[in-house]
């Protein structure tokens, strides 16, 4: 605690590092300060006292005149209307929100025939690495995973580690989604096991949950069949 907070009887209340001012409201010019209103206060504590019958002794006049001096000055301070300014800065990282659609459609099992497009989904799900053809086991594994399994293949990936790679820069909160928004603390494996879809109440209620903080993006995980609440694009 500084002398400053022990003097104003300042409450931080936890913020050590925030920088303390006083400043004055109707603070005159300096030079008025200087030249006028500090000789004058010295100067009439001193002649009050010469003009006092019965007197102290010379030294004790001088402590007594140095002190209503002191009092006078303070009073001069009140009248220019001290205000008090504690100013603390705070970066906080922006949320980027992960939305994984947990609906049954989700367990289907796509039959991908593009090779393109299927080493570049066997790449993301760490199935296959480098620029070369698929491998065959890799191939059937790719054939056999539904859609969530492959989102679950996308978030353990090593090479790309999506939640750590998401939280260098910013909060990540995860949700799973049917026709219900369900925060994810701890990670865990996707399922598809929701009746219904509703693509638009996941992103609507997720803006809503993180309701005062900075959101910078929405990652969705789905496979864009909403068929229920809202409509994603009014949401």
């Amino acid at each position: 605690m500084s002398w400053l907070d022990w003097l104003l009887g300042i409450d931080r209340g936890g913020m050590q590092a925030a920088d303390t001012n006083v400043a004055f409201k109707n603070a005159p010019a300096l030079w008025l300060i200087v030249l006028v209103i500090v000789p004058l206060a010295v100067g009439a504590s001193i002649w009050v006292y010469r003009r006092e019958a019965g007197a102290p002794a010379p030294r004790a006049r001088m402590v007594l005149a140095a002190f209503r001096a002191i009092l006078l000055l303070l009073i001069a301070a009140l009248l220019a209307e001290p205000v008090l300014f504690m100013e603390r800065s705070l970066e906080r990282k922006s949320t980027v929100v992960v939305l994984v659609d947990e609906s049954l459609s989700m367990g289907i099992k796509d039959r991908i025939l593009e090779p393109d497009e299927r080493l570049a989904i066997a790449r993301v799900a760490g199935l296959h690495e480098g620029p070369g053809p698929l491998e065959d086991a890799a191939s059937a594994l790719l054939d056999t995973s539904s859609r969530v399994d492959l989102v679950n293949r996308v978030f353990d990936n090593p090479a790309l580690r999506l939640r750590e790679a998401l939280g260098e820069r910013h909060e990540v909160k995860v949700y799973g989604f049917d026709s219900r928004l369900t925060p994810i603390g701890q990670p865990r494996k996707f399922e598809a096991r929701g009746t219904l879809t509703a693509v638009g109440d996941a992103v609507k209620y997720a803006i809503n949950d993180l309701r005062g903080q900075v959101l910078a993006a929405i990652v969705l995980f789905t496979d864009g069949r909403s068929n229920s609440g809202e409509d994603p694009q009014q949401a």
